[in-house]
């Protein structure tokens, strides 16, 4: 049989039910593929012959591998050919021609070639239009240990040690594990980027490379910065969390006491708006934080759906300076 068609594997995704795959392509032995099994979060995990699956069909133009477990749904399947890279054919002086051991040769011979080709299509090559002469040979581990591989001005590929590299550094890999962008500004306290950004040695390094305003730093703002309004929920003892927001909203429908906030922290103010519910008379308690002009807590607003203001200032993690805007409408 004659080896009809340049497709070396076959891929598929599972569904949880179905154990029998097609492999499109001709095999000389069951040894001669590898099967591979991506997971969810995209990790590759080879089967092995007989205790995961098994193979019909070979020698003719496709043939089956068979799961004994069938994979779990949305799990990539990748068959692909492995032919060992060997010559098993030993030809006898004056022995009749062997004609079909010849021809599982030169068939044997051109599927490692296409395997060979398959493995190439997915290198990184340089474009048969570059100019002749670019090096092809990587740095050496000791020169491109903990650097980023990079091209320099005539792109040639670059990792060894002088002005040009880009080193990683113990703090930008805590950088590059982040896997948001929130949570990279987390670890710089700041939305930096930019190359220097590779090389700092810390999250002040990182930001006076590029210039850019850390949490502990004088910020000038050119746009507005918003925290969004978080809803209280209704209750006899309503205790903010203020690790959460800034600003908060609280619709009332009795009688209430205003906790003393968790995660209370010098400096930070806001406002916390306060509704009547449509009934009305409501009453507001303040816990012993709070504190208000003369010492006295302010009276709510009682009309049904009224809205009142509370404006609050942190001075310590025992006061909170406020006062009440009443009637808002």
């Amino acid at each position: 049989m004659t080896v009809s068609t340049q497709t070396s594997k076959s891929q598929y995704t599972g569904n949880g039910v179905t154990t029998a795959f097609t492999g499109s392509f001709r095999i000389l032995d069951q040894t001669h593929i590898t099967v591979i099994l991506t997971d969810l979060s995209g990790v590759d995990a080879t089967q092995t012959l007989t205790t995961n699956y098994t193979v019909s069909g070979v020698g003719g133009a496709t043939f089956t591998v068979t799961f004994v477990v069938a994979p779990t749904n949305g799990f990539g399947i990748t068959i692909f050919r492995n032919v060992p890279l060997t010559q098993g054919l030993d030809l006898v002086l004056n022995d009749e021609f062997p004609s079909t051991e010849i021809e599982n040769s030169f068939d044997k011979a051109t599927m490692i070639d296409q395997q060979l080709k398959e493995a190439q299509d997915r290198s990184l090559k340089f474009p048969v239009s570059d100019a002749a002469g670019l090096a092809t040979t990587l740095p050496t581990v000791t020169q491109r240990a903990s650097k980023f591989l990079s091209f320099d001005a005539s792109g040639q590929p670059s990792a060894a040690a002088g002005a040009t590299a880009l080193p990683v550094s113990t703090f930008m890999a805590t950088v590059l594990d982040d896997l948001t962008a929130a949570a990279a500004r987390t670890t710089l306290g700041s939305s930096a980027t930019g190359d220097a950004l590779f090389i700092a040695a810390s999250a002040s390094a990182a930001r006076t490379a590029l210039a850019a305003p850390g949490l502990a730093d004088v910020n000038s703002y050119t746009a507005a910065n918003r925290g969004a309004i978080t809803a209280l929920s209704d209750a006899s003892t309503v205790t903010p969390d203020f690790a959460s927001a800034n600003n908060f909203s609280l619709t009332i429908g009795g009688a209430r006491t205003l906790a003393n906030p968790s995660n209370q922290t010098a400096g930070q103010s806001g406002a916390i708006v306060i509704t009547q519910d449509g009934t009305g008379s409501r009453t507001l308690a303040y816990g012993s934080n709070y504190k208000f002009a003369g010492g006295t807590a302010p009276t709510l607003t009682t009309t049904a759906s009224a809205v009142d203001v509370l404006v609050y200032y942190v001075e310590s993690a025992s006061r909170i300076t406020a006062t009440l805007i009443n009637d808002v409408k």
